[in-house]
């Protein structure tokens, strides 16, 4: 049941990553030209920077077991903490 609560709640946040404010190609790129430093080297794929890049446009945080996409979303103070 608790796995069925947090679907829930995956599923509510992810509609309030509304298409206007995902990030399109170019606010992708300038994300990722303004955290240069901060990415580079991280080995982080385009799709990640582009989550980043929605997450920081819809002011909502980011979960994911995913190690590097983790750090990266810690170090941008989007990371939500599940525990």
């Amino acid at each position: 049941r608790s796995m069925a609560l947090r679907g829930c709640d995956v599923l509510r946040a992810l509609t309030r990553l509304t298409l206007d404010a995902s990030a399109r190609e170019k606010q992708a790129r300038a994300h990722a030209n303004d955290t240069s430093q901060e990415l580079f080297g991280r080995g982080l794929g385009w799709i990640d920077v582009h989550l980043l890049a929605s997450a920081r446009l819809a002011r909502i945080g980011i979960w994911t077991r995913d190690r590097r996409l983790r750090t990266a979303a810690r170090d941008l103070d989007l990371l939500v903490d599940a525990g």
